[in-house]
């Protein structure tokens, strides 16, 4: 395919996916094939994403293109599977996916077997700089960087507001200079650089959620009935193992006392 506009050029990568086992890679690839379908069947109707959009595996995450569609509908596209993969790394805590995601606009080109695009480079070289890499953590699942290119064009196309395509003009970005091979510096556009740098309007409720799926049961392991055997694990929620500190008697009095430390423990 050689395509002489630019068009948008979406690279997904796993990270750390060298080092995860053959079936830890099989579940997580299997998991990652059906999380974009599904995120992007919403935004291009009866059509097959797998059909409209080309399909170039990486061994690690895949290449995806299209000529059809806007940089809207794109971006959309990423923001919507952040939410998603935030929602299956909850339910799915066997394998926890952690993407780096770069958009960015080019040509692409088929050379026999081969797929040549400058774009590719590109975003290899963004999601690829050490100051991507360090933002994925734990209650951090997704990265997602723009290329210069692809920015201005999502930021000033007409399409940008439409219904269904328009994201919260409240999610807070970083323009930062990446300085990559040969002492070439990209431009570049990270979404939520620092989720704590107290910006206002910014909806963190996935991620208090995900949060709160981490933090609040607790795991209880019992001893099994057979030598050498060990009960699973139950998860508990923490508010069902607290038990409330309480003082002898009651009333207002006791609490003063607890206050000052003079109290006597049931």
């Amino acid at each position: 395919m050689a395509d002489a506009r630019h068009i948008p050029v979406i690279l997904i990568d796993i990270a750390e996916f060298s080092k995860l086992e053959t079936p830890e890679k099989r579940a997580i690839l299997t998991r990652l094939d059906g999380l974009i379908v599904s995120t992007l069947k919403p935004l291009v109707g009866f059509a097959d994403p797998q059909r409209v959009f080309s399909w170039h595996g990486t061994g690690d995450g895949y290449f995806l293109y299209t000529s059809i569609y806007p940089t809207p509908l794109v971006m959309r596209f990423a923001l919507d599977l952040e939410q998603a993969l935030i929602k299956q790394n909850m339910t799915h805590t066997e394998y926890l996916m952690r993407l780096r995601v770069g958009l960015t606009l080019g040509d692409v080109e088929d050379v026999g077997k081969q797929q040549l695009s400058d774009a590719f480079t590109e975003a290899t070289r963004i999601i690829d700089h050490e100051r991507v890499r360090e933002l994925l953590n734990e209650t951090r699942p997704m990265v997602l960087a723009t290329s210069k290119l692809f920015w201005d064009d999502w930021n000033n196309h007409a399409d940008k507001a439409t219904p269904g395509l328009a994201v919260s003009p409240l999610l807070p970005w970083s323009r930062v200079e990446l300085e990559v091979k040969h002492g070439v510096r990209l431009i570049a556009h990270i979404q939520r650089e620092d989720v704590s740098s107290g910006q206002t309007g910014v909806d963190l409720t996935i991620w208090l959620q995900a949060l709160l799926h981490r933090t609040g049961s607790l795991e209880i392991r019992g001893i099994g009935s057979g030598a050498g055997r060990q009960k699973d694990a139950g998860r508990y929620p923490i508010e069902q193992l607290y038990t409330t500190l309480r003082s002898s008697g009651g009333g207002n009095q006791d609490l003063k006392e607890l206050l000052h430390g003079s109290f006597r423990l049931l």
